[in-house]
């Protein structure tokens, strides 16, 4: 039986690379934000939060994010704003960086220090709280980090974009650190 994944789609430029790659681990169902609201049993689900041009200072738009994270009983992923969020739900601070990151930025991970991943943000988590643990960081701050007792992980970066090259292998552990495998190659 495949796994079920609810991806809550914060209108990220890439959605088709986001769901190419969440199909490799379940049956990938899209929830577009203003469909949130109805989104009320998510038991079971492996619940994936998009990255998204709604910048991080319009929190109030994104009660239902909020909301979400607060509730889910589960397994849970944010992306890049789905970071962001998760890391401010837990106490954590995220500041506006001077310019836009875009494009294939090192990071340090515990698989190496020239680890590569494609970056996307005018945002930065720069400091993180308890339950909330550390796994890499990069120049802006911190780039994965789980909560200690839940199955909660997040990623400032786009692992769905393949010109960082490690992006897919990075989510790829995560993923099975939650005890999720591939069901097909990419």
């Amino acid at each position: 039986m495949s796994r079920k994944i609810i991806l809550l789609h914060n209108g990220t430029r890439h959605i088709r690379s986001l769901r190419r790659l969440l199909s490799q681990y379940g049956r990938v169902t899209v929830v577009r934000r203003r469909d949130f609201k109805n989104l009320i049993d998510t038991t079971g689900a492996i619940l994936v939060l998009s990255g998204s041009p709604v910048y991080y200072y319009k929190e109030a738009a994104l009660t239902e994010e909020m909301r979400i994270i607060r509730t889910h009983i589960g397994p849970l992923i944010g992306i890049c704003l789905g970071a962001q969020l998760i890391a401010r739900h837990f106490g954590g601070d995220i500041v506006r960086l001077k310019r836009r990151r875009r494009g294939v930025a090192s990071i340090t991970t515990p698989i190496g220090d020239n680890t590569r991943v494609f970056e996307s943000h005018k945002w930065a988590i720069t400091k993180i709280s308890r339950p909330l643990v550390e796994i890499s960081r990069s120049k802006d701050g911190v780039e994965i980090f789980r909560h200690a007792t839940k199955p909660i992980y997040a990623m400032q970066f786009h692992p769905e974009v393949r010109l960082g090259r490690d992006g897919h292998q990075i989510f790829g552990h995560i993923m099975r650190e939650l005890g999720i495998n591939s069901t097909k190659p990419y």
